[in-house]
Parts: C-alpha cells; sequence; structure tokens
C-alpha cells in the first residue's frame, strides 16, 4: 500500500508487508495543510475586494464624466452657476452665489439678508445636476440676454450658466419671463439652505 500526501510534503512510501498497491490518502487538514474552508475564506475576501475596488474606479469614473456637463470646456474646476440678487431702494435682498464644476460655492451677503459677507460650502452632484436640469427644461440657453426697461427702483436678477460649450448670462430685471423667475427661486431653495460657512474656517 502507498502512503500519499495530498500535499507531497511526504514522499511516497511503500509500508512492510504490503505489496498491494492501495492507496492511502491522508487528508493534509490533519497534517498542516490549508483546509478547505480557510481557502474558500480568502477567495471570497479577494473576490469582494477586487468588486470594491472596481466599482470604486468605476464610481470616480463616472463622477468625472457627470461633472463634465458644469463649467467650461477644460478639466481644470471653473465656474458653473452664478446668481445674483441686486440691491432696490427697499429691504429688497441682495447677495450672490457662485457654484463650481467641482461644488465648491462661494456666498457673498451684501444687505438685508441674514449671512453678510463671504461664506463658502459644498454643493452636492445632485443638486447641480437639478439646476442645469431645470434650465434646460426652460430652454435658459435660448432665451434673451436681457429684460430690462428704464425704470428704476427695481431690484435685478443676474443668472450665468456655463455647461458643454454652453455659456449664457441673463439680466432680468423688468418683464421677466414667468418661467424663468420661478427658475431663480428653485435654484434660490436649492443653495440658500447649504451648509454656509464663514470664508476662511
Amino acid at each position: 500500500m502507498t502512503f500519499r500526501s495530498n500535499n507531497n510534503r511526504r514522499g511516497d512510501a511503500d509500508l512492510p508487508g504490503d505489496r498491494s498497491g492501495a492507496v492511502l490518502d491522508v487528508n493534509t487538514d490533519t497534517m498542516g495543510g490549508t483546509h478547505p474552508c480557510r481557502q474558500l475564506y480568502i477567495s471570497v475576501v479577494i473576490a469582494v475586494s477586487t468588486g470594491i475596488l472596481l466599482l470604486a474606479c468605476t464610481s470616480q469614473r463616472d463622477t468625472t464624466q457627470d461633472r463634465s456637463r458644469f463649467g467650461g470646456p477644460t478639466p481644470a474646476d471653473s465656474l458653473f452657476f452664478h446668481i445674483e440678487r441686486t440691491p432696490c431702494f427697499g429691504r429688497c435682498p441682495a447677495y450672490s452665489i457662485d457654484v463650481y464644476r467641482s461644488g465648491f460655492a462661494l456666498y457673498e451677503g451684501r444687505s438685508n439678508v441674514e449671512r453678510i459677507g463671504r461664506y463658502t460650502a459644498w454643493i452636492g452632484l445632485d443638486t447641480l445636476d437639478r439646476i442645469l436640469t431645470e434650465a434646460d427644461r426652460i430652454g435658459y440657453f435660448d432665451l434673451q440676454e436681457n429684460y430690462d426697461a428704464q425704470v428704476t427702483d427695481l431690484p435685478s436678477t443676474k443668472l450665468h450658466i456655463v455647461s458643454a460649450g454652453r455659456d449664457k448670462a441673463v439680466l432680468a430685471r423688468y418683464n421677466v419671463p414667468a418661467m424663468l423667475k420661478v427658475f431663480a427661486v428653485h435654484a434660490d431653495s436649492l443653495l440658500l439652505h447649504a451648509r454656509w460657512r464663514p470664508s476662511g474656517q
């Protein structure tokens, strides 16, 4: 009879008095070899780690591709959205917000607002997408550049959007289309509730 180990750490040996050629297969579990459960565990860990790495790479690539729709044509961080409310003779809130491709945002409060001065925040990709989606829905890039007239004591709203080769600034002060007014209010509602922190903190 031949004595054989699964991992070949022991050579074949003929046992005295037994020439039958029978094979005795010794389980390496009891000889210090790798247990099948351990092999399965290692395989699962490798598979899960590989999956997580691939998912992370894919997510990073998708995020980069998604953000390329916001801002200028170069890969560098650039202005995507600007909204500004100007003062009037009354108590009109006056402030501006700039949002960049990366999600970085800068707020500057001037008068009749809760926050006076410069503040910064980070805006999520979903918010940028909602602003751009709504702008496309109302045909923002096809609007005229000026809605104004020779009148006094009217605050104006200044909008500027840069996306995928499109760059459009609009001054909305007089005889403004209702859909543009609603869009500006919608953008305010998405941005003014961000976690603004005093600039420099």
